[in-house]
């Protein structure tokens, strides 16, 4: 997931010393010389194959790819806790919080009809959606 931490190991046996070179989509990683490897805070950019390859004195072998999949958390929704006095309208502010790469979102929202009366939806310029109620 975005922002979290993936670490790559490998174990190897063999004459010593052995050395190591972590490789990201076929270009070696500069600072990728030990036996583990570590993605800080994944970004997008980082999703791809992982390799490494482990020589001594004898020669070299290279890893199968290590494929590092990057997601998105889950979109979320909010609704501000809201108190009203009785009779008047109230605006409840529901948040709609996106990664920026969805194709759609929705929600619901459930409501005692003997306590609130629904009187409708506006868009407003920020667009935050807002739930127009009277108690």
């Amino acid at each position: 997931m975005i922002g979290f931490d993936a670490t790559f190991s490998v174990a190897a046996a063999g004459t010593t010393p052995l050395s190591y070179q972590w490789s990201f989509n076929g270009t070696d990683i500069p600072a990728g010389t030990e036996s583990s490897f570590t993605v800080s805070h994944a970004q997008r950019n980082q999703a791809g194959n992982y390799s490494v390859k482990v020589s001594n004195a004898w020669g070299s072998v290279l890893s199968s790819n290590a494929v590092l999949v990057v997601n998105f958390p889950p979109a979320g929704v909010s609704v501000a806790d809201t108190s009203a006095i009785a009779g008047e309208a109230v605006n409840v502010p529901v948040v709609l919080a996106a990664n920026g790469n969805e194709n759609a979102i929705g929600f619901s929202l459930h409501f005692d009809p003997a306590l609130v009366n629904y009187n409708g939806v506006t868009l407003r310029v920020d667009r935050d959606w807002r739930f127009v109620a009277k108690r």
